[in-house]
Formats: structure tokens, sequence, C-alpha cells
């Protein structure tokens, strides 16, 4: 896959893994004053939280008892694969589940 910046220059490395790494898994909060959710996002690294994203792959809700996690695990592991790297939170998140335990 490739992605086409505002330049319209073409970067190879944006899916792949590079060594830029630019593509990052992070929370994009949801929600209205004081009651927020967050969607588990795949996002360009550079840009700010709330923006265009590449990829939905779950949600987060911290105010339910137990907190409520749900994630595609496939695709988590597809973007996980190519080189996207999780923020700190999100990896809290993924270690909460059974599928990412190990890892």
């Amino acid at each position: 896959m490739t992605f086409i910046d505002k330049r319209g220059k073409i970067d190879t490395n944006f899916y792949d893994g590079g060594e830029n790494r630019m593509v990052a898994i992070r929370l994009t909060r949801m929600g209205r004053k004081n009651s927020p959710f967050y969607r588990i996002v795949i996002v360009d690294k550079r840009k700010p939280r709330e923006t265009k994203v590449i990829d939905y792959i779950g949600y987060y809700n911290p105010l339910k008892d137990p907190s409520e996690i749900k994630v595609d695990t496939e695709k988590a592991k597809y973007w996980l694969s190519k080189g996207a790297q999780p923020t700190a939170s999100v990896k809290a998140i993924f270690k909460k589940l059974p599928e990412f335990k190990n890892n």
C-alpha cells in the first residue's frame, strides 16, 4: 500500500513498517462533557488527536465497571505487523485482552 501526502509525493514507508514508522495506534476521545469514551484508531503519527483516521479497530469505555473494551484483534494484529506503534495507553488496554497477554 502507498500513501500520497499533501504535496502529491508517494510515501511507501507509511504502511510498510519502514524506518519512519509514521502510523500509530491511539485513542481518540468521543462522548459528551464529563462522560468520555474512546475509539481505538489507526492514524498518522504527525496528526493531532482529533483528526481523520485510517482505520477504526475498537473502542474503550472507562466509565463502565468493569471497563468495556472491544477490539478487532485481526485488524490490530495486521496493523502491528505493518509497524504501527501503539501509544502507552493503548498498550495498557491491549494487555488487558487475552489475545495480547503474551505480547
